[in-house]
């Protein structure tokens, strides 16, 4: 993934993030980074919940999103997700572009909807 400029998470801060949270020695890996790895305890214990991803087109994580989304499908979780077109990391706080106020307006009718889905079954 090409990095978009003026992004607010690039991988370099992404890396020092990880670094400062996870234990000494582990990499992207671990499972409180990668819910995917090694079929991790933190994937196995959402296995009976439906979950929404939201994903911002630009961000350096929508590849990693993407295979979530994936993983969660393929192990038969019921999974909703949503790309949020022209917008980067965490773009609904830290963008006031008006292109971010709408698509955060966007996700946030996503996110009633998917609320409301489940509270109607």
């Amino acid at each position: 993934m090409v990095q978009p400029p003026g992004s607010a998470l690039n991988l370099v801060a992404s890396d020092a993030y990880w670094r400062l949270s996870l234990p000494k020695g582990a990499n992207r890996d671990h499972p409180w980074c990668n819910p995917m790895a090694n079929r991790s305890i933190m994937l196995e214990r959402m296995t009976y919940l439906p979950t929404m991803v939201c994903v911002s087109e630009l961000d350096i994580l929508k590849d990693r999103n993407m295979d979530f989304c994936r993983v969660l499908g393929n192990s038969g979780i019921e999974v909703d997700h949503v790309v949020y077109k022209g917008v980067g990391h965490a773009f609904q706080i830290l963008d006031k572009s008006p292109l971010s106020q709408m698509q955060t307006q966007e996700m946030i009718s996503h996110i009633k909807a998917f609320i409301n889905k489940r509270n109607h079954r």
